[in-house]
């Protein structure tokens, strides 16, 4: 089963990009996306991977460089594995952590999308009404 789970996040653009120990991304539609395992960015230069939580401030500043960026689809897989398209063809890719919830997913509306250890994704719906 390649089932995608569309995220609802095309057409915002990063406004912020916090890095404490994980990365927190704020988004124009005051959505949030907090990785907190290892991620990796693809774009024209080859690909990097990033581990929040060890690596030095210095080592994580190519993150900083999404600020700006418009996402053109954001999906989570059947595994858990969270993937954010941009406009200009970069791409963040985020796996699910056996032993963590590798990422989440919070909407203005309240949905919350937390990806599990193991990488099951549960899901709270809206303020009014859930999703599932």
């Amino acid at each position: 089963m390649n089932e995608m789970l569309d995220l609802g996040l095309s057409g915002t653009t990063v406004d912020d990009v916090l890095i404490e120990y994980s990365v927190r991304i704020q988004l124009s539609d005051h959505s949030v996306i907090v990785v907190e395992s290892q991620l990796t960015i693809q774009n024209r230069s080859g690909s990097a991977h990033f581990t929040p939580d060890s690596d030095s401030d210095t080592a994580l500043q190519p993150i900083q460089l999404l600020v700006s960026r418009t996402i053109e689809a954001a999906t989570a897989d059947h595994a858990g594995g969270l993937r954010i398209g941009f406009t200009d063809g970069s791409q963040l890719c985020v796996d699910a952590d056996d032993a963590y919830e590798a990422w989440t997913v919070s909407r203005p509306d309240g949905r919350l999308i937390v990806c599990l250890p193991g990488g099951d994704l549960a899901r709270w719906g809206a303020s009014r009404g859930a999703d599932s």
